[in-house]
């Protein structure tokens, strides 16, 4: 039998494999403020890219493409395709400035049941302040009842897209 701590690295070795293999991250040196290239070094690595490659989400954002800048005050089609397999359901679409670490600050568009069609327009409000980088979530939830009830959940279809920026 397992001891609890065999099971908890088990499981942080599974995710990181999983992050590991299912995403593509580039880096950015960061270096020191010196100005002559004698002294000038490397004072650490930034993540300036995640790009997702879930094979398992039921969502694929295609527009808009990871690293594209966007503009505020016109309008876009955020556009997906939906994994074959996955229930006829109206879905969530969420919007938010990864630079904020408060979710409902960050959040720049939160639309429920829209038609599951891969395709949504939105028109970029002038109010958004910061340039990102933003991430679309397209979502839903089939409800599973379990016995007891207490015990009912639900299966999450999502799909993550990747980073992108508005001016």
């Amino acid at each position: 039998m397992q001891s609890q701590e065999e099971i908890r690295r088990a499981g942080i070795d599974w995710w990181c494999n999983r992050l590991i293999t299912t995403t593509d991250v580039r880096l950015s040196p960061v270096y020191t403020c010196a100005n002559d290239a004698s002294t000038r070094h490397i004072y650490d690595l930034l993540i300036t890219t995640i790009d997702r490659n879930w094979p398992d989400a039921a969502f694929k954002i295609v527009l808009p493409d990871a690293q594209q800048t966007l503009h505020r005050n016109q309008s876009y089609s955020i556009n997906w395709r939906t994994k074959p397999g996955t229930p006829k359901h109206k879905v969530h679409i969420l919007i938010h400035d990864t630079s904020k670490t408060d979710w409902r600050e960050g959040t720049v568009l939160d639309v429920k049941n829209v038609p599951n069609t891969g395709r949504y327009e939105w028109h970029i409000p002038s109010t958004v302040a910061s340039a990102g980088p933003y991430l679309i979530e397209i979502s839903f939830v089939v409800p599973e009842v379990g016995e007891p009830p207490a015990l009912s959940g639900g299966r999450i279809y999502s799909g993550v897209s990747g980073p992108f920026y508005i001016q």
